[in-house]
């Protein structure tokens, strides 16, 4: 075949998702042998299958965005999948496998790993956004009081997020992200199937 001459037109998509993930289970094995710091390395390994389900299917989304602009001949930005550009990455989530297959498939918006990954989103949001708000204490009250001509204050501190992932948790976490990943951002067919979390529309 003489391709000389010939407008060519390739499309790739180069994610490090793939490892991202590994790292992740990485931090997931080093937990199991350190139980000292089982919860803070769980923790870690939380925020890193989020940002690997993240990257993935921003990727996915992207290649998928700009293969619908060539086959259709819009700009980019019309295209459905560029539509989930801006959206959340739960949402993006929950459509992209309607998106990827024009319709034909479906989250299972009850099965646990599904539920798995809204809480892996939750909890990667409270890690890296925690949240310590100042305090304005007028008093004497409970949590104000001179004693000894001191002033005594009693204010509740908050609990470190960085200690409330347990290991079991991160591990259907990342049970949640490898269904995600082989059944609908990389399956090993190329094409989306009935599978654990993914059913086909009636």
């Amino acid at each position: 075949m003489d391709l000389a001459g010939q407008e060519l037109h390739v499309f790739a998509s180069i994610s490090s998702a793939a490892g991202t993930r590994n790292r992740a289970k990485a931090l997931i094995g080093l937990a199991e042998s350190n139980p000292n710091h089982a919860d803070t390395l769980a923790a870690c390994a939380t925020v890193l299958l989020a940002a690997a389900l993240e990257q993935a299917v921003k990727s996915v989304l992207s290649m998928a965005a700009e293969t619908a602009a060539f086959d259709k001949d819009f700009p980019v930005s019309e295209t459905e999948p560029a539509l989930y550009h801006d959206a959340t990455l739960w949402w993006r989530v929950q459509q992209l496998p309607s998106v990827l297959s024009e319709g034909r498939f479906r989250l299972q918006h009850n099965h646990k790993l599904t539920k798995a990954l809204g809480e892996l989103i939750k909890t990667r949001n409270k890690l890296v956004h925690v949240n310590e708000p100042a305090h304005h204490l007028i008093g004497p009250n409970d949590q104000i009081k001179i004693e000894n001509g001191r002033v005594k204050v009693n204010i509740k501190q908050s609990l470190n997020p960085w200690g409330s992932v347990k290991l079991e948790r991160a591990k259907t976490y990342e049970a949640a992200v490898g269904a995600y990943f082989s059944e609908v951002l990389f399956p090993e067919s190329g094409q989306m199937k009935n599978g654990i979390i993914i059913t086909a529309r009636r």
